[in-house]
């Protein structure tokens, strides 16, 4: 178990950004009990001895808004607040329909591409670069790609599907930047695609938990290991994809948690059969 942080410590830190994610996470793992004077949620409240502070499962919060520099300010406060061991950020996102994923499956990222750091110099886009983690090879290898070959996960969605078709769980190569990608023919957006030509998903959040987290291994005693869950509720290589989002976010923001809940499970099983 991880050390204390100001308010407690956690096994399972979830982060969700918009309010359709946030809702779909709380019901799924029920985590409707409010931390009083704060933005975090747990399945119920610990009253711990004197002293001493709560140990939880699982905790729950939501950020104040899209971007990656929001959600690197939440994950900087969900490690000061409870020290996760594992951080997951599960949402949906915007998927490329011609590479890995379609509408309404869940991509599990592998690679963060930091989408947004270029140097527009002579009619060149100049990539450069800066620090950060990547999402956790032990999380994606011993719980989420096993999960990815099965189905097991699916009568945890409690959202109907638009196609009654079946989703898919695949593990892709992200792209995170601060521009909500809706128009395929804009110049810039059209630009990304092809630069960045081996990513499945495209969203804001994901470079602002990778940077947090390589900021935060601060210590030999405290490792965070993370994790992106995004639902795919449209596709990036749409003419216009705002009508499609409008259609698909439920789904997708379900979707995502009921493969998170899946693997959260797994997770905590395999901890507990260790432990005895």
């Amino acid at each position: 178990m991880s050390v204390f942080g100001t308010k407690g410590r956690t096994i399972i830190g979830i982060l969700t950004i918009i309010d359709e994610e946030f809702a779909a996470v709380r019901r799924m793992f029920n985590t409707t009990a409010n931390i009083a004077g704060t933005h975090y949620f747990v399945s119920a409240i610990i009253t711990p001895a004197a002293g001493s502070l709560p140990a939880y499962e699982i905790v729950v919060c939501q950020a104040t808004g899209q971007s990656n520099l929001t959600a690197s300010d939440i994950v900087r406060d969900f490690i000061e607040d409870f020290r996760p061991e594992y951080l997951l950020l599960v949402g949906i996102a915007g998927g490329h329909g011609k590479r890995e994923v379609k509408l309404g499956d869940v991509a599990i990222a592998d690679f963060v591409e930091d989408s947004e750091f270029f140097k527009l110099s002579k009619g060149k886009s100049l990539q450069r670069k800066r620090p950060y983690d990547h999402p956790s090879y032990k999380l994606r290898k011993l719980y989420a790609m096993p999960l990815c070959w099965s189905d097991d996960w699916h009568k945890q969605i409690d959202v109907k599907r638009p196609d009654g078709k079946k989703p898919k769980a695949t593990i892709a190569n992200l792209a995170s930047g601060e521009k909500l990608l809706g128009d395929r023919g804009n110049p810039y957006q059209k630009m990304l695609m092809e630069h960045f030509e081996k990513a499945a998903v495209f969203e804001m959040e994901g470079f602002g938990l990778a940077s947090q987290v390589f900021k935060q291994r601060g210590s030999v005693d405290y490792n965070p290991q993370y994790l992106i869950i995004r639902g795919i509720s449209d596709l990036v290589n749409e003419r216009s994809n705002q009508a499609t989002r409008d259609k698909w976010r439920d789904y997708a923001a379900s979707a995502a948690a009921a493969f998170g809940k899946a693997l959260v499970e797994n997770i905590l099983s395999t901890r507990k059969a260790t432990e005895s």
